[in-house]
């Protein structure tokens, strides 16, 4: 049975221990092609990652230099941003009172909180400081934020 993958925000740190072979995962881009990073600390301030990417239509890869958010273009959203996929269940490893996005479904609105820990519950394993458990939680950063009093769903702006 194949595994469903989920989708999260990018991470230096993280897409090197899932490329290292550390974590289970996957780097490709917002449409879906897979990226390869041949470079984390190329001499530019901005775009330090250097990323071969294949979208399935040239028969040659691509190369883009990304952020350390995975972004190509500051403050834009571009189909060539980096994410993470992820089997599902296996989302971020959060930390204590890290800032977080929460909600209990896909219908229910995201809120901002803080993490506490990983709870029992197969179907809200995230308890927030002051004991309220979800079932989704998300990395509160800038390309999360404008989620919060939405429903909107993270992998359908992928």
């Amino acid at each position: 049975m194949e595994q469903k993958m989920i989708t999260v925000p990018f991470e230096a740190e993280r897409a090197k221990r899932i490329q290292a072979g550390k974590e289970q995962g996957e780097i490709v881009t917002r449409d879906g092609c897979r990226a390869r990073v041949i470079c984390w600390d190329r001499e530019n301030v901005f775009y330090p990652i250097v990323v071969l990417v294949r979208d399935g239509y040239s028969p040659s890869e691509k190369v883009y230099s990304v952020g350390l958010d995975g972004t190509v273009y500051k403050g834009e959203t571009s189909d060539n941003d980096l994410v993470i996929l992820v089997p599902e269940g296996k989302q971020r490893k959060f930390e204590p009172f890290q800032k977080v996005l929460v909600r209990f479904g896909d219908d229910c609105t995201w809120e901002a909180s803080l993490f506490s820990h990983l709870c029992d519950k197969e179907d809200e394993p995230f308890c927030t400081v002051g004991g309220i458990e979800y079932g989704q939680c998300i990395p509160y950063n800038e390309e999360t934020k404008h989620l919060i009093g939405t429903s909107k769903s993270w992998e359908g702006e992928i």
